[in-house]
């Protein structure tokens, strides 16, 4: 197995275990209801890359062109479009910190899109410069893509 191949699987079973914590943690339906799709999406992903892989090693093929990669794809969002993942409604928190676009949905300081006062679906860069001395806090959250400059 390559080592990007360890990365992904090591990125969705690390997700896979976030969703489910979020689920026995939650008490909302409409959450719960959520995190069991977000589940069955990364169980999903996890048996595609396990099968490729599988399949690539005993038949000594190529992947072919046609299967979709499960890498995460980096998106590229507006301020605008930032605002509707806050978290309501059952859609997922982000927030932007030095024009990275983080998910803070598996976060438990964030429940509910809202962290001490703050709101998810905003560029947070000063709030968090206020607030935290280091980056490092940062690197336990999945990177969903970038603020547009």
């Amino acid at each position: 197995m390559h080592f990007k191949t360890y990365e992904c699987l090591e990125y969705h079973i690390l997700r896979l275990n976030n969703y489910q914590n979020l689920s026995f943690t939650c008490c909302n339906t409409n959450q719960k209801i959520l995190y069991s799709q977000l589940i069955l999406l990364e169980l999903n992903k996890i048996t595609n890359i396990l099968y490729y892989t599988f399949l690539q090693s005993n038949l000594n093929l190529r992947q072919p062109e046609s299967i979709p990669s499960t890498a995460p794809q980096i998106r590229e969002f507006t301020l605008d479009e930032l605002s509707k993942f806050n978290g309501s409604g059952g859609t997922p928190a982000y927030a932007a910190i030095n024009g990275v676009v983080y998910d803070v949905s598996l976060s438990p300081a964030w429940g509910g899109g809202s962290h001490f006062g703050l709101l998810a679906g905003k560029d947070l860069t000063h709030e968090f410069a206020g607030c935290h001395k280091s980056m490092d806090i940062l690197n336990s959250l999945p990177r969903v893509g970038i603020l547009e400059p």
